[in-house]
């Protein structure tokens, strides 16, 4: 092979691995995104059970609160319910990562 074929074949090479690289990035994405929406990004039993286990009452579910998350949690829930203390409050209960528990957060 002459040097501008073998360039050539290593041009061609490249570009086959770029749009290999390309379709599994698509098809990853295809495939998370669709179960994402669909399971959501709220845990409403695991929410009421933390809250109850931390003497909250009336509990109401008010779904989705993805600003109350951080970046290592995979559940963000809202929530209105009465505190321990008496007072009624909202917030969300944060967490279910990897090894990690569940946060109260209150707004």
């Amino acid at each position: 092979m002459g040097k501008n074929q073998m360039t050539r074949y290593r041009n061609r090479f490249t570009l086959v691995e770029a749009l290999i690289g390309i379709s599994i990035i698509l098809i990853v994405i295809s495939i998370t995104v669709p179960t994402s929406i669909f399971m959501g990004w709220s845990n409403e039993a695991k929410t009421v059970e933390v809250l109850e286990a931390n003497g909250y009452t009336g509990i109401e579910i008010t779904g989705w609160r993805p600003w109350m998350a951080n970046e290592n949690d995979w559940y963000s829930t809202g929530f209105r319910a009465t505190a321990p203390n008496g007072r009624r409050v909202s917030g969300a209960v944060t967490g279910g990562g990897w090894f990690r528990g569940y946060t109260v957060r209150l707004d």
